[in-house]
């Protein structure tokens, strides 16, 4: 805390070095790819696609619709998170549209899980 000779801050740390992080990089892919594991299959014949919209204060009160292709599968508010089941594979195009439309093309491959994180940028009138 600062006192009266500063009126810094004072941080006091112990620095740790690592030479070679491949061992931990590994241990955490593992633990990432296990936890994915437990939401699907390997052998599921669809892939999940968990959409999540963090808050944040950007555009907090513009809602939009996702679509898949040319199917809505969601309504993308301020903090909301969604599933949707993807039963076939191949490349489909994740959309939105607010003021313009912008598009994600995603390779979709059955047991696969994937995880896109969706926001609001700022618009002239909207989002």
């Amino acid at each position: 805390m600062p006192d009266t000779w500063s009126t810094c801050y004072r941080i006091h740390a112990d620095v740790y070095a690592v030479s070679d992080a491949t061992v931990y990089k590994k241990a955490q892919q593992y633990t990432a790819d296990s936890l994915a594991r437990t939401l699907l299959a390997d052998t599921a014949s669809y892939a999940l696609l968990y959409v999540y919209r963090p808050r944040s204060g950007v555009g907090s009160i513009v809602q939009y619709n996702l679509h898949v292709d040319d199917s809505m599968v969601c309504r993308v508010k301020f903090g909301t998170k969604c599933i949707v089941k993807l039963p076939r594979a191949g490349h489909v195009k994740v959309w939105a549209r607010t003021e313009a439309r912008d598009e994600v093309d995603i390779d979709v491959q059955p047991g696969h899980v994937y995880f896109p994180e969706v926001y609001c940028e700022n618009g002239f009138a909207r989002g």
